[in-house]
């Protein structure tokens, strides 16, 4: 069995416009037409520490960097738009991002895994034209942000995004599959 894995941070700092909506359709469609979307076999989800184009390889948190940030020109629609793709499509998500994906950090350093799962199952579980809740998703995401300053706001944000996210992603019929990783440095 051989496909082929699209790596969200690869993709964008090849070039591939896909921090706006419209840029996520289009590189799906030039996918699709060029390679076939059946040979898509699996997602790396991340977001970027360089901009569109660098030729650089540096993952960062959903919606804290160049793909997903509004403040950098990104959007977390953006993000929906990929979920909805690869749940419509049955292809599985690995979460691939920053801090926690390594082994050896310690416990309070573990990066917004919980957020950013949460995020993506909100995303799953929601129809692409219901933006209210990527608002929601967005919200966590920023909420997660403010965790690295104040740890009280992101405990109350993860203790009431959880709950929401599974009874979405429970009454879902297609599930898209989501793996985390933790690399070694």
């Amino acid at each position: 069995r051989l496909g082929i894995c699209v790596d969200t941070c690869h993709v964008f700092s090849a070039g591939a416009i896909i921090n706006t909506i419209e840029g996520t359709k289009q590189y799906f469609e030039d996918f699709d037409k060029l390679i076939g979307k059946e040979q898509l076999v699996l997602f790396h989800i991340n977001d970027s520490k360089k901009p569109l184009n660098s030729r650089k390889d540096k993952h960062e948190g959903l919606g804290h960097g160049y793909i997903y940030n509004k403040d950098m020109g990104g959007d977390m629609k953006a993000l929906m738009t990929l979920t909805q793709y690869a749940k419509k499509n049955k292809i599985p998500m690995v979460l691939e991002t920053h801090g926690g994906a390594s082994a050896n950090v310690e416990e309070k350093n573990e990066g917004n895994f919980k957020d950013e799962i949460n995020t993506l199952k909100i995303f799953a579980a929601s129809n692409a034209s219901k933006s209210s809740k990527a608002s929601k998703a967005s919200k966590a995401s920023k909420a997660s942000k403010a965790s690295k300053a104040s740890p009280s706001k992101s405990s109350k944000a993860s203790k009431a995004s959880p709950s929401k996210a599974s009874k979405s992603s429970k009454s879902s019929k297609s599930k898209t599959k989501m793996v985390l990783i933790r690399k070694k440095k």
